[in-house]
């Protein structure tokens, strides 16, 4: 799995945890719907002042954000190593 389909999960199941749409977290950030689409579908690499704006319409640290990121991409590069060998 690419590192922006990773991220961009993250970014799904936190919004849908929190109860809130697209149109409202793009609300909250002040980007557009459709670039949080794109974002969530792994189409997208956000860049830094962008994660900052998601983190902050999540209401979550970005810290916990990028945390969230490492463990499900480690846990994904591990069982890639195991499938190869």
């Amino acid at each position: 799995m690419k590192l922006e389909e990773t991220f961009g999960k993250i970014v799904k199941n936190i919004r849908c945890q929190k109860g809130l749409s697209q149109d409202e977290l793009s609300e909250k950030t002040g980007l557009d719907r459709t670039f949080i689409s794109q974002i969530e579908n792994g189409q997208r690499n956000p860049s830094l002042s962008t994660i900052l704006k998601i983190s902050e319409g999540l209401n979550i640290k970005p810290s916990a954000l990028i945390s969230k990121f490492e463990i499900s991409y480690l846990k994904s590069r591990e069982e890639n190593i195991k499938d190869a060998n």
